[in-house]
């Protein structure tokens, strides 16, 4: 089979959850001998590393007028798959280029909630609100993207979005990666027959890396673990919070990445010298690999629909016990294998952290358990079993 995968973030040099999705995707295809081209759109500018990587030959910055370019070669008939995953203008650009052809298929993986959610991050998503995607709330989502000086735009930007969802309704195929975000973009309008559930999975070199090295916890302390970007709706705000409820000297919050809101969420816990920022640690190196296997307790404190979540399957073949907030798709991969709490509430989650703190037995068991679910159920052979069986239906109608 011959296929044009496309992505705007991959991993090497990008060790973002998307980036590390997509290169795995790309090398489990290459090696069932599929015939794949990578096409990256990139608006990092790691040109340099993608070519010392030997991945430079499709490199592209990611820029409107590249994209347009660069997807109007594309000839029908020229790649039997041609497989979009991620964001970026080739979302919306790619199925117009394409919607003449007959022989070339044309796939999209939703690795967020956007076309089908307009909120920032999910900001003024509600999962309860059977009106969320109609015409009110998507123009106040429009607004609230817009600065106070540029309230006036809102009409442009809503007709914008709007044109992009229809643009990208053409699709043959839609990829989501779990039950959730199937669930928003059929409320959003999109055609349920088109959709099929990939999930993530977790990174078999990294396993391998976590397996192999010998690190041992420390039986003094409890540490706490909160993986990802320094961003409100990853919810770390709450955890602190929550965290600092808890007056056990004996335990400790790491707080593992970078974000917008980095500096402000340093000041709120000044004088809590529990709490750690570790700013951004390279994906896979010693020190990543440490403070997995030093964790306790990891949580994925979210606010937003987190379409599935790479922390989750790293806290899991760790062997860390979990807690998850209940929106999105970590409660629905991990079910009963992890401490569920309901979002924004901050005296529920402090609860489940004093039951794992004070209950070691129950702690173990429990990451025990994800773990061997998650070797078990999310693997990136059942993905991409899943994901050449898509392909081979579209190829046969």
């Amino acid at each position: 089979m011959k296929i044009l995968f496309v992505t705007n973030q991959f991993h090497p040099p990008r060790s973002t959850g998307s980036g590390n999705s997509s290169s795995l995707i790309y090398k489990e295809l290459k090696r069932r001998g599929h015939d794949v081209n990578l096409l990256i759109f990139d608006h990092v500018y790691f040109e340099e590393d993608y070519k010392e990587t030997r991945f430079g030959k499709f490199y592209k910055k990611d820029n409107f007028i590249n994209t347009i370019r660069e997807l109007s070669k594309i000839k029908d008939g020229e790649y039997d798959i041609i497989h979009n995953y991620g964001g970026g203008y080739k979302n919306e650009i790619l199925p117009l280029s394409c919607r003449d052809f007959e022989k070339t298929k044309i796939v999209v993986t939703f690795n967020g909630i956007w076309p089908a959610c307009w909120s920032i991050q999910g900001k003024n998503y509600d999962r309860k609100c059977p009106n969320c995607c109609r015409f009110p709330k998507k123009f106040y989502c429009a607004m609230e993207k817009r600065k106070l000086s540029m309230k006036g735009f809102s009409f442009l930007e809503y007709f914008y979005r709007h044109f992009q969802r229809m643009s990208v309704k053409k699709y043959d195929k839609y990829i989501v990666l779990s039950k959730s975000t199937k669930t928003l973009f059929s409320k959003a309008g999109f055609d349920k027959s088109k959709m099929t559930i990939v999930p993530n999975f977790y990174d078999p070199d990294l396993y391998k890396i976590i397996k192999n090295e010998n690190v041992k916890k420390k039986d003094d302390n409890i540490v706490i673990l909160h993986a990802g970007g320094i961003k409100r709706h990853k919810g770390f705000h709450q955890l602190i919070e929550a965290f600092k409820m808890i007056k056990n000297e004996d335990v400790e919050l790491q707080i593992m990445g970078t974000g917008a809101e980095e500096k402000r969420r340093k000041e709120m816990n000044i004088n809590d010298n529990r709490i750690k920022f570790l700013g951004k640690i390279p994906y896979k190196s010693k020190n990543f690999v440490e403070r997995y296997k030093r964790c306790d307790i990891f949580v994925h404190s979210g606010i937003w629909p987190e379409p599935f979540g790479r922390t989750i399957l790293e806290a899991a073949i760790s062997k860390n016990a979990i807690i998850v907030s209940d929106i999105g798709a970590p409660p629905e991969v991990l079910g009963d294998k992890a401490l569920i709490y309901e979002p924004h509430n901050i005296q529920e989650l402090k609860e489940k952290l004093i039951e794992l703190i004070d209950y070691p037995e129950k702690r173990n068991k429990l990451a025990e358990r994800a773990y061997k679910y998650i070797i078990k159920e999310y693997s990136v052979e059942r993905s991409i079993d899943k994901l050449e069986t898509e392909y081979e239906k579209l190829l046969k109608d």
